[in-house]
């Protein structure tokens, strides 16, 4: 029982001794602080800053994309685009892979320094993922948006990157809208073209039906001696005038006849006969004119003008000179209390040797 106490007041030191101790070599903790101060000092002023910009990207508003459903109201079968339906466009094109590639080969890359260059292109790019990030906020799609996070050690380039990256993904999804809605506009026209190409056939065939009636009835009118269309009396002109383009056609006469069959037959076009011809080849034209007209629609919109950032994100050199200092202590009255309970233990370990 004797020696267990003793192996227990061994390694015994009560809260006296240890701030006994601690004062003792109150110069090691000190030393060990300082020196833990100036390494993360030299840490953190050393170390080159970082900055950072947010860019806050949201849905355009009706007058925005007004440009874009040109055309596409009214009798015309295509539905107008909604503010859903560009944004949407936008976001998949903001949040694409080959935007992201583009950007990276084009404007990242020529940044860097030659030495950074030769890391590899998988750990360069794996860098640029950090310092690009696209991030979505809001719960409802209704009132959802993103926000491009741009970091840099340069803070005019924080604010260059995301200006270019938000406008970059903005033409790739006006490029795509404009596509969809000429397109469309495209396969409209061509619908025009066809009904207009019907039309225009049937009316060629009814004229060709009309030289064929004549043609029957000048004949009749020759072989009965009549030139001239007779007199009508008032009491049988109404039925008579009724049945002349009819089975009685003959009976205006063969020069009748022969002069407008002439004019038949010389007839170039039969567009100016042909009903509703003229309003389809107006809507024709109208959307065939869509692909040559310069849309000018907006497809997000910016949350302000992008600003310098004021000050680094990191490194945060007061919270490093503070950790620092932390440590500092906490090593320093470790050491001091190891060497105390070294010290204490070789007296009791000698004092029993001597005795």
């Amino acid at each position: 029982m004797q020696d267990s106490h003793d192996v227990n007041d061994f390694y015994e030191i009560d809260l006296f001794e240890w701030c006994r101790e601690l004062w003792r070599q109150k110069w090691l903790i000190l030393g060990v602080t300082l020196f833990s101060i100036l390494a993360s000092g030299s840490y953190a002023f050393m170390e080159n800053p970082v900055y950072e910009i947010k860019v806050n990207l949201f849905p355009p508003s009706n007058s925005d994309i007004a440009d874009f459903n040109y055309g596409r109201a009214g009798s015309s079968g295509l539905s107008p685009f909604s503010i859903k339906d560009i944004y949407s466009i936008f976001a998949e094109k903001l949040q694409s892979d080959a935007l992201r590639r583009q950007f990276f080969n084009d404007v990242y890359l020529p940044s860097l320094s030659e030495s950074r260059k030769n890391a590899g292109q998988d750990k360069l790019y794996a860098d640029f993922t950090k310092d690009l990030v696209i991030t979505v906020a809001g719960r409802d799609a209704s009132d959802r948006y993103y926000t491009i996070v741009v970091r840099s050690q340069d803070p005019t380039k924080t604010v260059e990157w995301a200006s270019s990256y938000a406008e970059s993904a903005g033409e790739l999804a006006r490029q795509a809208v404009i596509a969809n809605a000429t397109k469309e506009a495209g396969v409209l026209a061509l619908n025009y073209d066809q009904q207009i190409a019907t039309l225009r056939e049937v009316g060629l065939q009814v004229r060709k039906d009309k030289i064929e009636h004549l043609e029957e009835a000048l004949v009749v009118a020759k072989s009965v001696g009549l030139e001239q269309p007779p007199l009508i009396t008032a009491g049988s002109s109404s039925e008579l005038m009724g049945r002349v383009d009819g089975e009685l056609a003959y009976m205006r006469g063969s020069k009748a006849l022969e002069a407008e069959l002439k004019n038949f037959k010389s007839r170039q076009s039969d567009d100016a006969y042909i009903s509703g011809l003229r309003d389809l080849q107006i809507k024709r034209d109208f959307y065939k004119g869509i692909e040559l007209k310069k849309i000018d629609g907006v497809v997000y919109h910016l949350d302000g003008k992008a600003e310098l950032p004021g000050s680094p994100i990191a490194p945060r050199r007061i919270l490093i000179l503070l950790l620092g200092l932390l440590c500092g202590v906490v090593v320093g009255a470790s050491v001091a209390l190891f060497r105390g309970v070294l010290k204490k233990n070789q007296r009791r370990v000698r004092g029993r040797t001597e005795a």
